[in-house]
Parts: C-alpha cells; sequence; structure tokens
C-alpha cells in the first residue's frame, strides 16, 4: 500500500469520470411537491408524508451514484492485480457495493410502506365511514415484509396503479437475485457474507440425524441401523465461493432499474389519488378557500 497506487488510481478514477457521454440521471423530487400541497385529512399529514418520499428519493439517488461510481471503479481495478487490486478494493469499491447490496430489500420495504400510508390518507378523504385503523396499530414494531404486502394489497385493490406497483415492489429483492449474491444481504445482517473476487468463506455447518448404531448381523458383519425415537447431532463445514464483482453489479444494477420503474409507478399512484381526490373535494365542498 502506498500514497502513489491511491493517488494513481484516483486520477485514473476521474480521467474515466470526464469522459462519461452523458451526466448521471437522477430521480426528480416533483412528486414530492404534489403531495404536500394537496389538502390531506390532516393539516401536516401532507408535508410528513412528502419527507418520507424524499428520503426514499435521496436513496434511490443515492444508489444511482454508488452504481456508477462501482461501474467506473470496476473498469480502474482491471488495471491492477493481486495485492494492489485488494488494497484499492477495500478503500474505493467495498463500502459502495456493501451498500448497493442492501438497497433492493431496504427499497422495497421502504416504498412499500411509503405506498401504505399515502393510500390510506387517501382513502380516509374519499371512502365514506373508512376507519383511521391499520395493521401495525396492534403491533410493537413494524410489520415485517408480508405484513406490509398483505395490507398493501388489500390497500391497493381499487387503484389501477397501486396493483401494479405491488406486482414490481415483488420483483425487487427476488429468489433469482438473492441465488445471483448468495443471498449477500441477509447473510451480512445476520451471520457471514460472502468475499468478492477471491477467498471462500468457511463457516461450520450442524445437522439433525436419527440415531444410528452398528448391530452385528449373523455372518459376522455389521449394519449400521437407526435407533426409534433418538437423534444426533453431526458436524461437518461449508463454504461460500466468491462472488464476481461484475456479475453482482450488473444484477445490482437489474434491481436499481426495477427501483426507478417502482418510483414511476408510486408517482402515477399520486397522480391517479390526486384526480379522485379533486373530484371528491369538489362535489362535497371540500376545496381551499
Amino acid at each position: 500500500m502506498s500514497r502513489e497506487l491511491f493517488e494513481g488510481a484516483y486520477r485514473k478514477y476521474w480521467d474515466r469520470i470526464e469522459c462519461w457521454p452523458n451526466p448521471l440521471r437522477l430521480y426528480s423530487y416533483e412528486v414530492c411537491t404534489s403531495i404536500e400541497s394537496e389538502k390531506w385529512h390532516i393539516p401536516f399529514i401532507g408535508h410528513l408524508m412528502a419527507g418520507e418520499l424524499m428520503e426514499s428519493i435521496n436513496l434511490l439517488n443515492q444508489w444511482a451514484i454508488d452504481l456508477a461510481d462501482l461501474r467506473t471503479w470496476s473498469d480502474v481495478l482491471s488495471d491492477y492485480h493481486e495485492d494492489d487490486f485488494f488494497d484499492l478494493f477495500s478503500h474505493f469499491v467495498d463500502p459502495l457495493l456493501f451498500r448497493s447490496l442492501f438497497q433492493p430489500s431496504s427499497t422495497r420495504d421502504r416504498l412499500g410502506k411509503v405506498a401504505t400510508n399515502v393510500i390510506h390518507q387517501a382513502h380516509l378523504i374519499i371512502e365514506s365511514g373508512y376507519k383511521d385503523v391499520l395493521d401495525q396499530d396492534n403491533e410493537k414494531r413494524f410489520l415485517l415484509r408480508r405484513g406490509v404486502e398483505k395490507q398493501l394489497e388489500r390497500l391497493a385493490k381499487r387503484w389501477s396503479n397501486g396493483n401494479h406497483l405491488l406486482a414490481v415492489l415483488k420483483a425487487l429483492d427476488s429468489s433469482e437475485y438473492r441465488k445471483k449474491t448468495s443471498d449477500f444481504r441477509n447473510r451480512a445482517s445476520h451471520f457471514l457474507a460472502p468475499r468478492v473476487e477471491q477467498g471462500a468463506v468457511f463457516f461450520v455447518s450442524r445437522e439433525r440425524h436419527p440415531w444410528t448404531k452398528l448391530i452385528q448381523q449373523a455372518d459376522g458383519n455389521y449394519a449400521e441401523k437407526e435407533v426409534p425415537g433418538k437423534t444426533g447431532v453431526a458436524y461437518g463445514y461449508s463454504y461460500l465461493e466468491p462472488l464476481s464483482l461484475s456479475q453482482i453489479i450488473e444484477a445490482n444494477f437489474r434491481q436499481f432499474e426495477l427501483a426507478w420503474t417502482a418510483f414511476d409507478t408510486y408517482s402515477n399512484l399520486i397522480l391517479e389519488i390526486m384526480e379522485v381526490m379533486c373530484e371528491k373535494g369538489t362535489d362535497s365542498g371540500w376545496q381551499d378557500s
């Protein structure tokens, strides 16, 4: 590790950045203004829901920046080998990669809650007799994903963009994506995650099996037989193969594209809701003075 190594790599990074043909595309905050300017059931709730969405867009845009940097650094690191590669990887790439690999799961859960809030508040205005009750009211913590999406499915039934949003959200953090990344997010959160490019990760495997013992046979040989009602533990080792940097960046980018589609769908849902709320407000005398 040396100053010259890091400075040289950083120069290569900026050389590539300055050659980008197009500026980085970031998601617009326009829909936040639409939410905040609408008149809701509770006066300040629009400001809070706009804030939820704004922070969600911040995270989506940070994901876009991180992915652009990851692709650039992946290209830069192709010029290096062995120790130099991993010194640079640890400093410049690993933090970006770690954050990006958490985004599909967190975006799915976050946007599901954000959408639930706005649909629920809209229903308080447009549906006669609708109760201000949500499934999480009786929980001591956030609803888990299954509960969030079950509730969202129920609330979104009347909205064409609500049903579409739920379908897109369910494509995020899919089983196929988790397989491509060796379920990195779950493993990093709860135990050991795979390395990238080099080095398997070994860990203890433990399984409970029926207990067996050797029983002598009539011919003098022994055979292994299960002991009814008794089990024992068998220990072994398992390991995770290292992930390919280019492959997981590509898989993560596909998830980012789905997330962008989810935000577009959510924006269309807001427009759909606003249209109905406007009609309801005009009919009932609920309107700005």
